[in-house]
């Protein structure tokens, strides 16, 4: 295998990005270093009703945590709503402003027996690979913080059912909201790894929808605040010794 080394030497770990476990065999045939991203929602979206068992979850993420063995796969945590809303949360209403309502963690943490299912799937499968944990649209340590708890409590129900799983699974958080990236020291002293999502973290920063092409011209990862922003997240990091994707 052939190192991933830019221009003037420096090395760079390449991990891929996945969908569906079906995905992991172009994963190793481009030899990348691990999964740096499963987006576990389209396991959902695609079954009827928008709905996947524990155990169905379970099969998903072994599969892909056996195909890469020894290297790292990081599932996040289901990134529903917004645009990828599922049929079983339109009870809560349309949102004028979907990208700043109840997504990523705050639905997780809003339908707890959904999270509890997928954490417990995740934390299963952790038995048969290296897998590590990471929770979507974090905006602040408190809210990290209960989602570390929910982890800490599926823990310990499946160390009383006698299910086994990794001990030290690591946990990581996506920096793509701009107070999560200002006020970051609190979060890294709770995580193990974090992972900046540019695209929401520039639409946020910047106050454009990426998707809407009357004003996608201004979305600009060269602006200034985005690289300054950039900057500010990597050195925290860096400050602690922790690792930044």
């Amino acid at each position: 295998k052939s190192e991933t080394v830019s221009v003037d030497g420096v090395k760079v770990d390449l991990f891929a990005n996945i969908e569906v476990p079906s995905d992991v065999e172009d994963v190793k045939y481009n030899n990348a270093d691990g999964v740096g991203l499963f987006r576990s929602e389209f396991l959902f979206l695609s079954n009827d009703g928008h709905f996947a068992t524990e155990e169905q979850q379970f099969d998903a993420y072994c599969e892909v945590a056996k195909a890469m063995k020894k290297n790292p796969v990081t599932i996040r945590t289901a990134d529903l709503g917004a645009d990828k809303n599922p049929a079983w949360n339109l009870a809560h209403g349309k949102s004028d402003n979907p990208a700043l309502g109840l997504t990523g963690i705050r639905l997780s943490l809003a339908e707890q027996s959904f999270f509890k299912t997928q954490l417990r799937a995740i934390l299963r499968a952790s038995n048969y690979g290296t897998l590590q944990v990471m929770f979507p649209m974090i905006s602040s340590a408190w809210e990290l913080k209960q989602a570390i708890h929910q982890l800490d409590l599926v823990k310990e129900e499946l160390r009383e059912e006698g299910i086994p799983f990794d001990e030290d699974m690591k946990v990581g958080s996506m920096i793509e909201v701009p107070a999560a990236a200002l006020s970051i020291k609190g979060i890294l002293d709770l995580v193990d790894f974090i992972s900046i999502g540019t695209n929401d973290l520039i639409q946020y920063l910047l106050a454009i929808d990426r998707c809407d092409e009357s004003v996608n011209y201004l979305y600009d990862p060269l602006h200034p605040s985005v690289i300054k922003l950039l900057n500010h997240i990597i050195k925290s990091a860096d400050k602690e010794n922790v690792p930044v994707s």
